[in-house]
């Protein structure tokens, strides 16, 4: 009988255990390949654009070199991978429930990284995601882990620049949450960390001191150097 069954649909969930590895093992160094361009493309464009504001010296290179940005650069790709393995997980349930032949699998597996990495997936080729399960999550991954690398970023070229003190700045619209709204205007020394609803948080995004994923998730706050006059 369970060979009857197999001829007639694949079981999916033998196999998600050797994809959870391979995500616990190669993931993030293929995942740090494919965003590294991107991290590097967003902490340069913000360090010039805060050394045209201050009117300081920016290397580039240098801030790239230190070990900061590379154990970034894997943190940022760990990330990422956890949350694949988390889409995988769901689309293999998918096709667990569906009875999805093996090609079918595949396209779908593929269109989803591709929709990760390069984020230009039509909806028309994601409507077999969209329809079945919770919205498509590449562009919250995107937001935040942009928004994160850019805040990491500022603050080491703060720090570089030897700033003493920095703000934090909360986007205002009646969309924050009130624990960021509270934060706003908070001044920290540039080893302080902030305290956002209870959470310490070096900037925002930081989750190296165990901030609340809730402090984290869609944060749209920046921080801001105190520059004296």
């Amino acid at each position: 009988m369970l060979a009857l069954n197999r001829k007639a649909t694949i079981n999916w969930e033998d196999y998600l255990g050797d994809v959870e590895d391979f995500f616990v093992e190669a993931g993030p160094d293929n995942w740090r390949k494919i965003f590294l361009p991107l991290i590097r493309g967003v902490v340069a464009d913000q360090g010039k654009r805060w050394a045209a504001e201050l009117g300081m010296e920016f290397d580039i290179e240098n801030l790239f070199a230190r070990d900061f940005f590379n154990k970034y650069a894997m943190k940022f790709a760990q990330d990422v991978s956890q949350t694949t393995k988390d889409i995988i997980a769901m689309i293999v349930d998918m096709g667990q429930q569906e009875g999805w032949a093996i090609p079918t699998m595949q396209g779908h597996l593929e269109t989803a990284f591709h929709q990760m990495a390069f984020g230009d997936v039509t909806p028309e080729d994601l409507e077999w995601y969209t329809e079945r399960m919770i919205p498509y999550r590449s562009e919250l991954i995107a937001r935040d882990q942009t928004l994160r690398s850019s805040n990491y970023g500022n603050h080491e070229i703060f720090s570089d620049w030897n700033i003493s003190k920095r703000e934090w700045l909360t986007t205002i619209d009646g969309r924050e949450r009130p624990s960021h709204n509270e934060a706003n205007g908070q001044v920290r020394g540039i080893d302080e960390p902030f305290d956002v609803g209870g959470s310490q948080m070096m900037f925002p995004g930081d989750d190296s001191l165990g901030a609340e994923l809730e402090e984290i998730i869609q944060c749209r706050c920046s921080e801001l150097p105190i520059v004296p006059d």
